[in-house]
Protein backbone atom coordinates (compact mmCIF):
# COMPACT_ATOMS: atom_id res chain seq x y z
CA UNK A 1 0.00 0.00 0.00
CA UNK A 2 2.88 2.40 0.78
CA UNK A 3 4.53 1.85 -2.60
CA UNK A 4 1.20 2.29 -4.38
CA UNK A 5 0.56 5.53 -2.52
CA UNK A 6 4.03 6.83 -3.35
CA UNK A 7 3.47 5.99 -7.03
CA UNK A 8 0.09 7.70 -6.91
CA UNK A 9 1.62 10.80 -5.33
CA UNK A 10 4.35 10.99 -7.95
CA UNK A 11 1.88 10.33 -10.75
CA UNK A 12 -0.59 12.91 -9.49
CA UNK A 13 2.07 15.56 -9.06
CA UNK A 14 3.90 14.92 -12.32
CA UNK A 15 0.86 13.92 -14.35
CA UNK A 16 2.89 11.31 -16.22
CA UNK A 17 1.23 8.14 -14.96
CA UNK A 18 -0.74 6.21 -17.56
CA UNK A 19 -4.18 6.20 -16.02
CA UNK A 20 -6.60 3.33 -16.03
CA UNK A 21 -10.15 4.11 -14.93
CA UNK A 22 -9.31 2.97 -11.40
CA UNK A 23 -6.16 5.08 -11.22
CA UNK A 24 -7.99 8.13 -12.51
CA UNK A 25 -10.74 7.61 -9.92
CA UNK A 26 -8.16 7.32 -7.13
CA UNK A 27 -6.30 10.46 -8.23
CA UNK A 28 -9.54 12.42 -8.55
CA UNK A 29 -10.72 11.30 -5.09
CA UNK A 30 -7.50 11.96 -3.17
CA UNK A 31 -5.97 14.92 -5.03
CA UNK A 32 -7.17 17.55 -2.52
CA UNK A 33 -6.51 15.41 0.61
CA UNK A 34 -3.03 14.58 -0.76
CA UNK A 35 -2.23 18.26 -1.31
CA UNK A 36 -3.47 19.06 2.19
CA UNK A 37 -1.29 16.27 3.60
CA UNK A 38 1.80 17.56 1.75
CA UNK A 39 1.24 21.09 3.06
CA UNK A 40 0.66 19.78 6.60
CA UNK A 41 3.85 17.69 6.50
CA UNK A 42 5.83 20.61 5.03
CA UNK A 43 4.62 22.81 7.87
CA UNK A 44 5.74 20.19 10.41
CA UNK A 45 9.21 19.85 8.81
CA UNK A 46 9.72 23.62 8.54
CA UNK A 47 8.92 24.14 12.21
CA UNK A 48 10.66 20.98 13.44
CA UNK A 49 13.97 22.10 11.93
CA UNK A 50 13.53 25.91 12.01
CA UNK A 51 13.98 26.07 8.25
CA UNK A 52 12.77 29.60 7.72
CA UNK A 53 16.11 30.96 8.90
CA UNK A 54 17.98 30.26 5.66
CA UNK A 55 15.17 30.70 3.20
CA UNK A 56 13.72 28.69 0.38
CA UNK A 57 16.67 26.35 -0.24
CA UNK A 58 16.32 24.73 3.18
CA UNK A 59 12.61 24.21 2.62
CA UNK A 60 13.24 22.66 -0.82
CA UNK A 61 15.71 20.21 0.72
CA UNK A 62 12.93 18.85 2.98
CA UNK A 63 11.02 17.33 0.04
CA UNK A 64 12.37 13.79 0.71
CA UNK A 65 11.39 14.12 4.38
CA UNK A 66 7.91 15.30 3.41
CA UNK A 67 7.47 12.35 1.03
CA UNK A 68 8.68 9.94 3.73
CA UNK A 69 6.21 11.42 6.21
CA UNK A 70 3.38 10.99 3.71
CA UNK A 71 4.25 7.33 3.14
CA UNK A 72 4.69 6.70 6.89
CA UNK A 73 1.59 8.49 8.12
CA UNK A 74 -1.07 8.08 5.44
CA UNK A 75 -2.78 5.08 3.85
CA UNK A 76 -4.56 5.04 0.51
CA UNK A 77 -7.77 3.02 0.77
CA UNK A 78 -10.21 1.96 -1.91
CA UNK A 79 -13.97 1.53 -1.95
CA UNK A 80 -14.50 4.55 -2.02
CA UNK A 81 -11.00 5.96 -2.53
CA UNK A 82 -9.75 7.95 0.43
CA UNK A 83 -6.55 8.97 2.14
CA UNK A 84 -6.48 8.03 5.83
CA UNK A 85 -4.09 9.60 8.33
CA UNK A 86 -2.57 7.42 11.05
CA UNK A 87 -4.08 7.97 14.48
CA UNK A 88 -0.60 8.03 16.02
CA UNK A 89 2.08 9.83 14.05
CA UNK A 90 5.10 7.76 13.01
CA UNK A 91 8.20 9.96 13.05
CA UNK A 92 11.44 9.50 11.10
CA UNK A 93 13.17 8.04 14.13
CA UNK A 94 10.41 5.42 14.53
CA UNK A 95 10.76 4.04 11.00
CA UNK A 96 13.35 1.41 11.86
CA UNK A 97 16.41 0.36 9.84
Amino acid sequence: AMVAMAALLVGAVLGTMSRSGEEAAAIHAVRVPMCEAVVAEMHIEIHKHSLRRHGEDDVWETVPAICLAIVQNYTLRSGPWRLDRRAVRLDDSDAGP
